[in-house]
């Protein structure tokens, strides 16, 4: 279930490769995002969103990345007008299911459960492309400017989100996931 594909907030446009590379970026204090960092050749500053506007404001970081959504919820673009749809991660949340339950149900009821699981992720990923819409929306009309990323940007930052998920899909990483490729793959159809 989609919540969003990640894009840079900050002060300054950011137009090129050579725009990004240095840039004092807030970070999620994960290893995802943190390992996203390095691999874009951004200076990853992990920290509290709560601290963004005031690090923002007195200089002490460009900008971050978010979810158009989260963007435009919290009135970030009013700190760090400009918005590039760079969607270098994809930022997701899981239905679990305890396998032993799961494979102690009826034959049917796993096909329905699988079944619902499946429309409901559907689903979901429609409200995401119209909240992107209506966030967009919002950024613009708050002064906000969102631009496109040029195709060398943007192949850049997928290539360094797909390293980032090296600790997922690695299998000799403390952190393997065993269907992490599957889920990036999956993922892709709905990049833009």
């Amino acid at each position: 279930f989609p919540l969003g594909f990640r894009h840079f907030y900050t002060k300054k446009p950011v137009k090129s490769i050579d725009d990004i590379k240095g840039l004092k970026m807030r970070v999620p204090n994960i290893p995802l995002y943190t390992n996203f960092a390095k691999e874009a050749g951004i200076s990853g500053q992990p920290m509290p969103f709560a601290e963004v506007m005031t690090s923002i404001e007195s200089g002490a970081i460009d900008g971050g990345d978010s979810p158009l959504s989260d963007i435009a919820s919290t009135g970030v673009y009013e700190y760090a007008p400009e918005v590039t749809k760079t969607g270098h991660i994809l930022v997701l949340h899981s239905l679990f299911i305890n396998d032993k339950f799961y494979k102690s149900l009826p034959e049917q009821d796993r096909k329905w459960f699988d079944q619902a699981a499946n429309q409901a992720a559907e689903d979901v990923w429609k409200l995401m492309v119209q909240a992107d819409e209506d966030a967009a929306k919002k950024i613009t009309a708050g002064k906000g400017h969102i631009s496109e990323p040029t195709p060398e940007l943007k192949k850049y930052m997928t290539e360094a989100g797909e390293r980032s998920w090296t600790l997922f899909t690695d299998p000799k990483s403390k952190q393997h996931v065993p269907n992490a490729k599957e889920i990036l793959e999956s993922a892709k159809r709905y990049a833009k």
